[in-house]
């Protein structure tokens, strides 16, 4: 916890200095290592930290407000479309359910940036594509 607290210290001030466009996508490990940043602040032991170690974080320090609000809108469109008018399947609500925990859990860490997480988030965000545009019946069952 100690770790991930002096990352994210390190990551805000990152923000705080360009929060508008962010440091830029690809230069976060660069600018993590800058005394410019870090400061008094000894990074964590062994650590190199290639990312914020939340998704929210990555988008703000990488590209500002204005990444983060194309972001934003992203999920809010997910929301809108997926989970105003749910289809009645049990399938549906646990993808439902597994998206809604990758968007908790992408609080503390990057899965939507790791590959094997982000290959299922967008097979779960097609498999409700398939039900909400009927090409899955809404009967069907595991």
């Amino acid at each position: 916890i100690k770790t991930r607290k002096k990352i994210w210290i390190i990551s805000t001030k990152m923000l705080k200095n360009n929060i508008l466009i962010g440091i830029g996508a690809g230069l976060y490990t660069k600018n993590f290592n800058s005394k410019k940043y870090r400061g008094n602040i000894l990074p964590p032991k062994g650590a190199a930290s290639c990312h914020p170690h939340s998704i929210y974080l990555t988008f703000l320090v990488g590209g500002g407000i204005v990444a983060f609000l194309g972001f934003a809108f992203l999920l809010i469109k997910i929301f809108l479309l997926y989970f105003r008018k749910p289809v009645k399947n049990k399938l549906y609500y646990g993808c439902m359910c597994a998206i809604i925990s990758v968007f908790v859990a992408s609080f503390f860490q990057n899965y939507l940036t790791d590959g094997e997480c982000s290959a299922l988030f967008w097979i779960l965000l097609g498999i409700l594509a398939l039900f909400k545009n009927n090409k899955i019946s809404q009967s069907f069952t595991l």
